[in-house]
């Protein structure tokens, strides 16, 4: 797997990137099992694909997905991910934080991830269930 996002952080044809984690997912763990932990994440990369069109979505780490695309109108992308947002709160009853990035100012895919991962963590601390792309 670890080839994989390398390979995806690295096609400088992918303009847009974006990190989802999922909320409280180590609560949702411990008080529904394992089990039911498994299939949300079932669920959550099924209404990924369903919602954000993107050129390669990855599940690479417990409760992280990451996405990929070249599309340039990234306001019709963000809408796209607000409404997978609210999919995913209303039907799943979860939430998800998000971070997004650019990559025409990074050429390495660990400075794509890292950015990625503060973007979230930014996400988190303003209140969850929010995105972020600075």
């Amino acid at each position: 797997m670890e080839s994989d996002l390398h390979r995806v952080l690295s096609d400088r044809s992918l303009s847009h990137h974006g990190l989802i984690d999922i909320d409280e997912f180590r609560f949702y763990n411990s008080k529904y099992g394992f089990q039911q932990g498994n299939e949300l994440l079932k669920q959550i990369s099924s209404l990924t694909r369903q919602y954000i069109k993107a050129e390669y979505w990855l599940h690479i780490d417990g409760d992280e997905f990451l996405f990929s695309t070249s599309k340039e109108d990234s306001q019709r992308f963000k809408n796209d991910i607000f409404k997978f947002m609210q999919v995913v709160n209303n039907d799943l009853g979860v939430s998800v934080s998000i971070g997004l990035t650019k990559t025409s100012h990074m050429n390495k895919p660990i400075a794509i991830l890292s950015k990625l991962k503060s973007n979230v963590l930014l996400a988190k601390k303003c209140g969850k269930n929010l995105l972020c792309e600075l």
